[in-house]
């Protein structure tokens, strides 16, 4: 029997959602609700930031002047001479404002080193990333890793946004228990193998009333008593 194809309903959450599993349509709602909730805050926190660059632009027109003179290409010390005068110029004589250079300069290396590092960091690893990514996708298939890309996108986008869902912390723990909760089923499954065959042997092993002798003594042909083992020792170290 052909397998039933999604609808546009299931395969949006399957993909938006893969860790999730909805209950009802309630639960569907209020996740969709919480997404347009971020989404909104993002948007607010944009339009903000917007908003205060475009007031620091027509707050003086020098300040719109010099970054039309850096798009250009021109010097942009030279502008700041011919819009401030030559006070920008003596500036730099004062042995107070050489220091806040240094530490400037400073600063632009600093981050120019980082920076040069992360691009080489990513240079190094993008190669083996792709290729683990390939491997994956032939283990799982394409849609299935699909499916995986973009929650881990959109965990990442939160991430940078500042935003962690209980969801995500909950997949997350499960991943880092995985192994844990195999070995234990592992060792649960072997516990209750070791129990059956005990059960198993008892009931073969019961006479009389059912009971299984636990011990004691038992007469021989000649009088004498002779010492029973524990059967169900016994049977408990044949059981492994």
């Amino acid at each position: 029997m052909a397998e039933q194809a999604k609808s546009k309903r299931d395969a949006f959450l399957s993909g938006r959602y893969p860790d999730r599993q909805f209950a009802n349509d309630d639960e569907i709602f209020d996740q969709v609700g919480q997404d347009f909730e971020a989404l909104e805050n993002e948007k607010n926190t944009l339009a903000q930031r917007e908003q205060d660059f475009s007031n620091f632009l027509s707050a003086d027109p020098r300040n719109s002047g010099l970054f039309m003179r850096i798009k250009r290409g021109e010097d942009p010390i030279l502008w700041l001479v011919r819009q401030y005068g030559p006070d920008i110029a003596e500036r730099a004589e004062d042995p107070e404002f050489q220091k806040q250079l240094e530490d400037a300069r400073k600063d632009y290396l600093e981050q120019l080193k980082e920076s040069e590092k992360l691009n080489k960091e990513y240079d190094d690893n993008i190669e083996a990333t792709g290729a683990n990514i390939d491997a994956f996708a032939a283990e799982v298939g394409d849609e299935a890793k699909d499916a995986v890309m973009n929650a881990l996108s959109g965990i990442v986008h939160d991430y940078i946004c500042g935003k962690v869902t209980p969801e995500t912390l909950k997949m997350v723990a499960n991943g880092l228990n995985y192994e844990t909760d195999i070995a234990n089923a592992s060792k649960d499954g072997e516990i209750r193998g070791r129990n059956s065959k005990i059960d198993e042997k008892l009931k073969k092993g019961a006479k009389g009333d059912g009971t299984v002798p636990l011990g004691g003594t038992d007469a021989t042909a000649g009088g004498t008593k002779r010492k029973r083992s524990n059967p169900i020792f016994d049977i408990a170290e044949q059981a492994k």
